[in-house]
């Protein structure tokens, strides 16, 4: 014992000494999981033109395990893929291309993420040195924030303003044989935008009907038809193989979102300028295929624990990596009071904006394949207490 201290003194300074090693730990595992990325199947829409006056839209199914002498991964395209919603939820993030400055090469880096609803959320990252709440980001930078970046699709720098993102981040279990042998599984992601996602960008009577083609658009107040969604159409449509089953009819009033096929194509929806995710309605599943849906659902929550804990990774490093695991499982279990509560106490309350530093990289999970979109586009949330995240 030193000389002068009593034995708790003693104490209290081991007690100093395995905190700051615990907490120096927890740095070392968080830099070695940072360079370990998640690697999964992923779909995204393309349009091709084919000659001067025509084009044409393809589902691409990409596979990040398969890839070239140029280490680009294996890109199978069909016309549609047969689907099934598994898990999903929403989330914004301010993610731009950027410089890296020690190859001075462009790379895409993540400053900012939040997830959930929006009322109530806090957002992380280093664009705000830890976590702020999301009414006070927007309130201080409507207009976003002023970064050095390479807009999508070119490689000209240029500083300009780049706005908070938000996106609806969806795992999809897969029908046929041919897409899942060109996936490499039977599940995969899909990045969808806001807007094409809510169909607001359906703006012309004539156009109402393409809301019918959105996962998750609400029905126009002008609309006398009502058109909507299809997470929102499920939720009224009757679930014939529940009441085969024997279920009163309030029972099967509703078909849950995994028992059903979906149709997912490239389509024009509204004022778009290029061919987004469209669906279609198809049929239910049998008893066999919801056996199998049920046990994918399992590995498609993985899936998007995963994605999220890379996404709160990227866009702010010093997060304690001890806590990954509760957010992960509160984010998927949509317990946004927990995922809060998780992020205060995983990372400090700041809000000091960083300017121009390029912190962390991420894989490209959604950025358009040929180039940007020719228009901006608003991606934004419904009103928050009209979500279906039931």
């Amino acid at each position: 014992m030193a000389k002068g201290r009593t034995a708790t003194q003693e104490l209290t300074v081991l007690d100093d000494l395995i905190l700051g090693l615990a907490d120096r730990a927890e740095q070392e595992a968080a830099a070695l999981q940072g360079s370990a990325r998640v690697s999964f199947p992923s779909l995204r829409v393309v349009e091709v033109r084919k000659d001067k006056t025509s084009t044409a839209t393809f589902v691409e199914v990409v596979n990040p395990a398969v890839r070239d002498e140029q280490n680009n991964p294996k890109v199978t395209r069909f016309d549609s893929v047969r689907v099934n919603i598994l898990a999903h939820v929403p989330i914004r993030r301010l993610r731009y291309n950027g410089l890296d400055p020690n190859s001075k090469k462009p790379r895409l880096v993540t400053e900012l993420f939040s997830v959930g609803p929006k009322k109530g959320a806090l957002a992380i990252g280093t664009a705000v040195g830890g976590v702020v709440t999301w009414d006070e980001l927007m309130a201080r930078y409507p207009d976003g924030f002023d970064r050095v970046h390479i807009p999508y699709g070119s490689d000209q720098v240029t500083r300009g303003k780049v706005k908070v993102e938000s996106r609806y981040y969806v795992v999809v279990g897969l029908a046929d044989a041919d897409v899942r042998e060109a996936a490499g599984s039977d599940i995969a992601f899909m990045g969808l935008s806001m807007s094409s996602t809510y169909g607001i960008q359906v703006k012309d009577p004539d156009e109402f009907e393409d809301l019918d083609m959105t996962l998750l658009a609400y029905p126009n107040s002008a609309d006398p038809e009502k058109h909507k969604g299809v997470l929102h159409r499920l939720a009224s449509r009757p679930w014939q193989l529940g009441l085969a089953a024997g279920l009163p009819e309030d029972k099967a009033a509703k078909t849950p979102q995994h028992a059903i096929w979906l149709k997912l194509f490239g389509t024009r929806i509204g004022d778009t300028a290029t061919a987004v995710h469209g669906f279609e309605i198809d049929e239910e599943l049998t008893r066999e295929e919801l056996v199998w849906a049920k046990e994918a659902e399992g590995n498609a929550i993985g899936l998007l624990r995963a994605i999220i804990e890379q996404e709160v990774r990227d866009a702010y490093p010093a997060f304690s990596a001890t806590h990954l695991p509760k957010l992960g499982a509160a984010v998927t279990a949509q317990d946004w009071s927990t995922v809060n509560q998780t992020l205060r106490l995983a990372a400090p309350l700041a809000a000091e904006i960083v300017e121009d530093e390029v912190i962390a990289e991420g894989e490209d999970l959604d950025a358009p394949a040929h180039g940007p979109v020719a228009t901006e586009v608003e991606d934004e949330f419904p009103p928050e207490e009209s979500l279906p995240f039931d």
